[in-house]
């Protein structure tokens, strides 16, 4: 993360341990997820495959996420709100710890008057940014948010989705598929984190609305997928009663069958018992 000695650290040795990979791999992984990090100033993720996107896995869905939580590098944040990078502020580099300073300070000289009562100064403690903040309804009285989600494009400069636009071209289309707004920004959230991560595939201005829109596609689909995988609990306990049904029917026609063996083995016993005597009634004679 910033500091060199990360390489000899119990957790990354633990780490590397565990995922049975070279210590280079690792390290790679680890890094490309703090990059995201760094570009983004904020350490939080709400969910453990956007942690796996920003890291460049491609391995099993969850297990790096669930390695990092297990050997100490991420911490669960309480009432499932997500997963954050332990310690993340003290062990940023500087340049991050500056610029969100100056991010709080341009904020301050920004608010209102009623806002500006506390004094924001270079001594001011760093508090935590929240980028990823619910895009909100635009107020018509204030003229629109300033909420929004910035992207890096392929020629390095940014382009800005607005509360706007992200209510009109994709929350109201992908709010209920996803299971409400919150998963909706989530995921381009996540789209951000991605353009991050592989600057060689990048998009340029004119062709990031058609992407969002195949991001949230993409992962509509993959919900549907996984819903329509999972076991319909009403078919199941009917090939259940349906297979008892079947195990009861066998067990009759075997305990009937063996009826009839016996009584055809008395009768067959009867005959002979029968012969036997009339061949000893014929001697007699």
């Amino acid at each position: 993360m910033a500091k060199t000695q990360i390489r000899e650290s119990v957790k990354f040795r633990m780490l590397v341990r565990l995922m049975r990979m070279p210590r280079a791999h690792v390290l790679g992984h680890l890094e490309f997820m703090w990059m995201t990090i760094h570009d983004s100033g904020n350490p939080v993720f709400s969910l453990k495959k956007h942690i796996e996107v920003a890291a460049d896995w491609e391995g099993p869905h969850d297990e790096f996420a669930d390695l990092l939580i297990e050997v100490g590098f991420l911490d669960k944040l309480p009432d499932n709100k997500g997963f954050e990078v332990h310690d993340y502020w003290e062990n940023c580099p500087k340049y991050v710890k500056d610029r969100e300073r100056q991010r709080a300070i341009r904020s301050q000289k920004s608010a209102t008057p009623r806002e500006k009562s506390a004094d924001v100064s270079e001594n001011t403690p760093l508090t935590q940014p929240n980028p990823t903040q619910p895009i909100q309804d635009p107020d018509p009285e204030r003229g629109g948010s300033d909420i929004s989600i910035e992207y890096i494009l392929k020629n390095g400069e940014t382009w800005k989705l607005t509360s706007a636009r992200a209510q009109r071209e994709y929350l109201r289309e992908f709010s209920d598929a996803l299971g409400g707004d919150e998963a909706v920004i989530d995921e381009l959230n996540a789209a951000r984190r991605w353009c991050v991560a592989n600057d060689s595939k990048r998009k340029t201005a004119r062709g990031m609305p058609k992407f969002l829109t195949s991001w949230l596609q993409r992962t509509t689909k993959q919900l549907r997928k996984d819903a329509a995988a999972q076991p319909d609990p009403d078919a199941a306990q009917h090939t259940l009663e349906c297979a008892e049904a079947e195990h009861e029917q066998r067990e009759r026609e075997e305990r009937e069958a063996a009826l009839v063996d016996g009584v055809d083995k008395e009768y067959e016993q009867a005959k002979a018992a029968d012969q036997q005597r009339r061949q000893k009634l014929g001697r007699g004679a």
